[in-house]
């Protein structure tokens, strides 16, 4: 199927509210879920290695416990239980929620704002790299030109996520994992993260305005093609 990328108008993407929501069960499900019943397991077991054992007659006392120790360890399942529950219920609500588009590419830059990344606008000429990839999932990663200067811009409530993705790439490095600073996740997306790096790179081109400094500005010779010819420079006293 094609697709025209054409530049030409403001283009405003939305969130599937029934795909990301169906996304975001599967990770409860496949991901939370396991880590908290190992967590009943392993705290299960714990628990009852620092637990009183009776003493039986003939032996001799084995050494003091501390009791408390095992009903802490005990509650810390729940407690996990607890946390994912109520995590589950904020996101899901914030996905419920989301009226705003995800997406928006215009002259200017895109906009971001997904339920995880309310960066806002994002310049063109500041944006280095455009690129889809996978880890575990699919995401638009967008490579900013200096991340840091991008941060104190759009300021700390907003650039959390983007410095947190920044401080972890030269842990991914090393283990030859490319991770994007800025990330659009497959999730939300009504169509594939191909499709819309393809129209991010299309506008980004079309939009891009490079800075050229004044100290490399060449002056154009004169060719005839303009009448009255400029005024000649004189050689400077």
């Amino acid at each position: 199927m094609s697709m025209d990328i054409t530049p030409t108008d403001d283009y405003v993407l939305y969130a599937d509210t029934k795909k990301s929501l169906s996304g975001l069960n599967k990770r409860m499900l496949f991901l939370l879920l396991p880590i908290v019943v190992l967590s009943f397991i392993f705290c299960g077991a714990l628990a009852h290695m620092f637990t009183p054992q009776p003493i039986l007659p003939g032996q001799h006392n084995p050494p003091p416990q501390v009791s408390s120790t095992a009903a802490h360890i005990s509650w810390f399942p729940w407690f996990l239980l607890a946390e994912c529950a109520f995590l589950y219920v904020v996101m899901a609500r914030s996905h419920r929620k989301q009226q705003k588009p995800i997406v928006v590419l215009n002259s200017e830059g895109i906009t971001v704002d997904t339920t995880a990344t309310h960066l806002g606008l994002i310049r063109w000429e500041e944006i280095e790299e455009v690129r889809s990839y996978t880890l575990i999932y699919r995401y638009v990663g967008i490579v900013p030109k200096n991340s840091s200067a991008l941060c104190r811009r759009l300021g700390t409530g907003r650039s959390w996520m983007l410095q947190l993705n920044t401080f972890s790439i030269p842990l991914y490095k090393l283990l030859g994992i490319f991770v994007a600073p800025i990330n659009i996740p497959q999730v939300y997306l009504p169509i594939t993260v191909d499709e819309l790096t393809a129209r991010i790179r299309a506008y980004h081109e079309a939009y891009i305005r490079p800075v050229v400094p004044a100290y490399q500005s060449v002056p154009i010779a004169y060719d005839g093609s303009i009448w009255p010819p400029p005024p000649a420079r004189g050689p400077s006293p």
